[in-house]
């Protein structure tokens, strides 16, 4: 009976923290059906960093982004993998240093839309004077858009975020323009050979944006974040999260990347073990 209770105490004293990770079916991020399932470029960085973390276990859940928004209102202890950070978030969050950088978001439309023909369809767009035209703009339903988007979602068409396929919205006709960021729509028009589409920039934003790793406020959120950093300062140097970073990009976003750390001190440290593999095709 001794010996029982000595294993039992011995047990509960050496008991993992937990961290829950929610994250969604939003290809080509994070891939969660089909045969490229956990194949997502934001899957196999947090593959890495969650190995790089032992001292916890790791959960992976899944939440649709309405879930994710009901789970930070609620105080439910979780993390997040590749997120934006707003006012709203970092109210209930805490946040990484930058994790990477993603290509920031794009109007998107067909190559032979006549609204490229208009005198503002340049290299960058504003959205406000393209709403002053006849075309039908559309975003995804509760997501988190620059200041200069957000105010105008209410004046587009929404559409769930996962459930729609936003080329065969283009091709259908049913929307004439996306905001949207450039290699989800290039995944996504994998699946429609014969669509060509174009890009712009949207006025006053920067080509690429920062993505963090985000902890609920939670008391044991600040030593999560503290860990998680450690961790992020090992793995932007390390060849395979650059690699997983760059996964199933275009060649466009993947120029654009490599610029956005050679401009970042907290990656110019490993610039002598990145280059030679970012500089490459298979990357």
């Amino acid at each position: 009976m001794i010996k029982f209770w000595l294993a039992l105490l011995l047990f509960c004293c050496t008991q993992v923290s937990a961290i829950d990770w929610y994250v969604r079916d939003w290809p080509p991020f994070n891939i969660q059906q089909g045969p490229d399932a956990g194949q997502g470029s934001y899957d196999l960085m947090l593959t890495q960093l969650t190995a790089a973390l032992p001292q916890y276990s790791h959960q992976l859940q899944f939440a649709t982004l309405s879930k994710r928004q009901q789970l930070m209102q609620q105080n439910v202890p979780h993390c997040l993998f590749g997120v934006l950070k707003s006012p709203e978030r970092q109210k209930k969050m805490l946040f990484s240093d930058i994790a990477f950088y993603s290509p920031a978001l794009r109007v998107a439309a067909l190559a032979d839309h006549p609204l490229w023909q208009s005198t503002q369809a340049g290299a960058n767009i504003e959205l406000a004077a393209l709403l002053q035209q006849a075309w039908r703009g559309m975003v995804e339903y509760k997501r988190l858009y620059p200041q200069n988007v957000q105010r105008y979602t209410g004046e587009l068409l929404q559409v769930s975020d996962s459930s729609t396929d936003l080329v065969a919205m283009l091709k259908a006709g049913r929307a004439d323009y996306v905001v949207e960021y450039p290699d989800r729509l290039h995944y996504l028009a994998q699946s429609h050979p014969r669509v060509a589409l174009r890009y712009a920039r949207l006025q006053g934003e920067p080509p690429v944006v920062p993505v963090y790793v985000a902890c609920q406020n939670t008391p044991e959120a600040p030593a999560q974040i503290q860990a998680i950093n450690l961790a992020l300062q090992q793995l932007r140097s390390n060849a395979d999260y650059q690699q997983a970073w760059l996964h199933l990009l275009s060649e466009q976003s993947r120029q654009e990347l490599r610029l956005s750390m050679a401009q970042d001190p907290l990656f110019q440290a490993a610039a002598p073990q990145q280059c030679s593999l970012l500089k490459t095709k298979a990357c």
